[in-house]
């Protein structure tokens, strides 16, 4: 990450000097998308609204901290999406690395549990609360 930032700095900084300008290095991704269209008022509205998750499991990735598995797509849609949520406008889609995992896919495939399954969960379940009535009395 921090490779990607300062290769992006080096490249405002070349820009800055082609362009006879001055660019500050807090300069948000979307620098380099010049011809997004503005945001429908409905999606606009509830980006205000936002939690801005994955902003503390970003932080936590900052300084070196263990995350788990959600909280690094968390974390990384923060990121992908210009410290923005992700989930309402994730512009990624495909092409995201971490498509499948992605919390706000709607294609989101639940596995089928067979007969044998259920049956067989029932079955420990009752198992399971045989040995707590027992241990209780």
């Amino acid at each position: 990450m921090e490779t990607m930032l300062l290769h992006a700095v080096r490249i405002l900084h070349i820009a800055s000097q082609v362009i006879k300008c001055r660019v500050s290095v807090g300069v948000r991704i979307s620098i380099f998308k010049p011809n997004l269209p503005p945001k429908p008022p409905q999606i606009a509205r509830r980006m205000a609204q936002m939690s801005h998750k994955g902003h503390n499991d970003y932080q936590r990735f900052q300084k070196g901290q263990k995350l788990g598995f959600k909280a690094a797509i968390l974390a990384q849609c923060y990121v992908c999406n210009g410290e923005d949520e992700g989930g309402v406008d994730c512009e990624a889609g495909d092409t995201c690395p971490l498509y499948q995992h992605m919390p706000y896919n709607p294609n989101k495939n639940r596995r089928e549990r067979t007969e044998a399954q259920k049956i067989a969960d029932k079955q420990a379940g009752e198992r399971l609360r045989k040995q707590h009535r027992a241990t209780k009395t």
